[in-house]
């Protein structure tokens, strides 16, 4: 039992101060100003914070209008083929371990991607069917080899993902057709003579039909008759005396899509890449259907199918949303000026014909890209004088807005349509025919040039260095090496990420040009963003220098005149002036020589 201290109201409990005692404080002038002072600093400090708050929401510059935008429309790309065995002694388990050695060096090499500042690697040469066990079975030890193959392929794409590279990889696979000595088109040719020995035309299962059997006759697409005004070629088999379809030559032969047991298994092969944690696929040429699967048929019909290259998309994105179908090569998509419509949008759908146009253009490379940047300039024009009409339009007499503004979404909804993609030789591959006909310096200012075009991304085609020894297993990853070899790229990649706006969303101007001495072959591109920055390239394609003036202000498509302009970028003749201010009134170029200049408006 514990005995409490009896403690009464008039006693000293030892707490605090009673209430006489504190009035006495009250009205104290001492306590009175402190009071007051406390409680003004109080709702000082808060409304300060509230202002520095929304002072900081207003003047921050906020997320660019690119942030919303996947991975592979603002990545930088870069492809690197693997090189295999071909020809018919190559047995699967010599291919499979030449696909796996070349796997292995290309991991060890990945430091390349970081050093020229690249965000994916395309690995191609590899076939789509290195997974599919049900290929090569056990003939050989080839289901070893199989085992190793998937493994390295894993490791590969395990360290692209990881901390030291933090990239993306995609594998260009060959989906639409397959070579005419595989095990499938032999099968499919005894099959189809099998069929029409028994008295059968029709070779293709349909949807209904079970896509267990064992019958390949619908695999390819076969007919008695040479076929004319379609858009495949069509070549003749000896083996069954009946002819196929093909895109390009007699080597090859495309798939059909139409058969329910070949769609399967080519859904199955699809799925079985996308779980070994590849980012995406890119997939050349148009996927065929025949629609009516007889022998006999002679119609001449388009067998391109828009639905089958769209259902293809559906098997990559089950592995997840962010997983990307790059296509090249394919008649479905329109080009980078086209207007975006269901039946020609792809992630990365393809201006198939660019380079291959700039790499034919020799001598007249100035007006090639001149007409190139003109469409855009004449486009970007079009859609500024759409869009004040229709605001115009869209205002009642007393000038206030009739209808809603977009929504954030359906802005950002619109920045991502109508992307394209295309290949681009590297300017110091040994086949570039820009760099072999007018220079490397040439060749490295189209490069420039095409980074500048908007809603795009070009892919970096690599191969191993002129001077190169290397081994067939070394091919791949010595493509990979050349490429962080120049700091060209490099600066460029890392350009475009930086200022994403200017680069990829811009509108383009084609400012005036007055030479003061020389022939007048320059070409000037300027790239602006809603007034922030711009970015002017300049190229000198003359054997001679050339001394000029660019017209500032509206001419770079600001309203008022520059006041900074500083070079970025330039070829190797002009490297002393990177980082430099220039006057964009009095340039001199040397023979074969470009810069690109970061300019600003003057406040």
């Amino acid at each position: 039992m514990v005995n409490l201290p009896n403690v009464t109201s008039s006693g000293s409990s030892g707490v605090g101060m009673s209430k006489k005692e504190l009035m006495k404080y009250a009205n104290d002038p001492f306590w009175v100003r402190l009071r007051t002072f406390l409680f003004v600093l109080f709702w000082v400090v808060w409304v300060a914070m509230l202002v520095g708050a929304v002072l900081i929401i207003a003047l921050a510059p906020g997320c660019p209008a690119t942030a919303s935008l996947p991975w592979w429309k603002k990545c930088a790309l870069a492809r690197v083929e693997v090189k295999l065995p071909t020809g018919t002694g190559a047995t699967p388990k010599e291919v499979l371990t030449s696909a796996t050695a070349q796997l292995r060096k290309l991991e060890g090499g990945l430091k390349a991607l970081k050093e020229a500042n690249l965000d994916a690697l395309i690995v191609s040469g590899l076939d789509a069917f290195f997974l599919d066990p049900t290929l090569h079975g056990s003939e050989n030890g080839t289901e070893e080899v199989l085992e190793k193959f998937r493994d390295a392929l894993t490791s590969l794409n395990a360290a692209v993902h990881g901390d030291e590279v933090k990239a993306k990889i995609l594998y260009a696979l060959t989906l639409d057709q397959t070579s005419v000595g595989t095990e499938w088109h032999r099968k499919s040719a005894d099959d189809v003579k099998a069929k029409i020995s028994g008295g059968g035309g029709e070779l293709s299962q349909n949807s209904s039909t079970s896509s267990s059997s064992s019958s390949t006759a619908g695999y390819y697409l076969w007919r008695k008759a040479l076929l004319s005004g379609t858009d495949l070629i069509w070549k003749f088999n000896v083996d069954n005396r009946l002819y196929f379809g093909t895109r390009s030559t007699d080597q090859v032969a495309a798939l059909n899509y139409g058969d329910a047991a070949l769609k399967e298994k080519m859904r199955a092969l699809v799925l079985s890449w996308v779980r070994s944690k590849v980012d995406g696929i890119q997939v050349d040429g148009d996927f065929y259907v025949d629609p009516s699967a007889s022998v006999d048929d002679s119609s001449a019909r388009t067998f391109a199918s828009a639905e089958t290259l769209a259902e293809v998309r559906k098997w990559i994105k089950s592995g997840g949303e962010n997983k990307a179908l790059l296509v090249s090569g394919s008649s479905l998509t329109g080009g980078l000026l086209k207007s975006h419509t269901e039946a020609n949008y792809f992630e990365l759908a393809p201006e198939g014909e660019l380079w291959s146009l700039l790499s034919a253009s020799g001598d007249n490379l100035l007006p090639a890209l001149k007409k190139l940047f003109t469409d855009y300039q004449e486009a970007d024009k079009a859609e500024a004088e759409a869009a004040a009409a229709a605001a115009a339009a869209n205002k009642t007499t007393d000038g206030t807005p009739a209808a809603a503004a977009p929504s954030a979404a359906e802005v950002k909804a619109k920045i991502g349509l109508g992307w394209r993609s295309f290949t681009v030789d590297y300017p110091a591959n040994k086949g570039n025919r820009i760099s072999v006909h007018s220079g490397l310096t040439m060749a490295e200012a189209v490069l420039t040039a095409l980074h500048l075009l908007p809603k795009s991304n070009p892919i970096i085609v690599t191969e191993a260095s002129a001077d190169t020894s290397a081994s067939p297993t070394s091919t791949a990853v010595d493509s990979l090496a050349h490429l962080g070899r120049n700091r060209l790229l490099a600066d460029l990649t890392r350009l475009r990420r930086e200022q994403s706006e200017s680069f990829m969303l811009g509108s383009t101007i084609l400012p005036e040009v007055m030479t003061h001495n020389g022939k007048g072959e320059v070409l000037a591109v300027t790239r602006v963003y809603k007034q922030k920055n711009a970015y002017l390239l300049v190229i000198n394609f003359a054997s001679t220098s050339q001394e000029f003036e660019v017209k500032g202000g509206a001419g770079v498509g600001f309203d008022r005149e520059v006041s900074v302009a500083r070079v970025v970028l330039a070829d190797s003749q002009n490297l002393s002036i990177v980082g430099k201010e220039v006057d964009i009134a009095k340039l001199k170029l040397e023979p074969k020589s470009f810069l690109l200049v970061e300019l600003a408006p003057r406040d």
